[in-house]
């Protein structure tokens, strides 16, 4: 497994480490939310395993951000893109093993979710629209941005 850039943590931060609401579920939970040591809500994504080890990367979610993950609003990617994240190694008793404060740009690109992965096959988009510039703010698409062409 890779070695986790960033600084070790108390690893009861997240208590037990339980499934509050599992979101994708595949031989065990695989996405889920969970309620750290203060109360917060968090979401967390498996990354990685091995023979004894679990890798998952935790986030602190809003339960806007999460109603938003559900209905396809989000990716998988935006809601764990927060200004701290955490790497947790789970063993396979379920113990957490050791847990590190980290940035998400220190984990390898090919542990993380695509950036435009949803939770489920049916929330993604049938059409993708790629527009740049100041007239097309993220989430809104004037018709003035946009072009059709007819190729016959």
């Amino acid at each position: 497994m890779w070695e986790v850039v960033g600084t070790t943590t108390e690893p009861g931060l997240f208590g037990r480490f339980e499934p509050i609401d599992v979101l994708i579920w595949y031989d065990c939970p695989r996405t889920f939310t969970l309620i750290d040591q203060d109360g917060g809500l968090c979401l967390a994504h498996w990354l990685d395993e091995d023979k004894e080890t679990m890798r998952f990367l935790v986030a602190p979610i809003t339960s806007h951000q999460l109603d938003e993950l559900k209905r396809g609003d989000q990716s998988i990617l935006e809601c764990l893109d927060q200004p701290r994240v955490y790497i947790v190694d789970q063993d396979n008793a379920g113990e957490v093993r050791a847990v590190w404060l980290t940035q998400l740009n220190h984990v390898p690109q090919d542990a993380l979710p695509l950036p435009r992965t949803m939770l489920h096959r049916s929330l993604e988009p049938m059409l993708s629209v790629r527009a740049t510039g100041n007239a097309a703010p993220t989430g809104e698409i004037p018709s003035s941005v946009m072009n059709s062409t007819n190729p016959g």
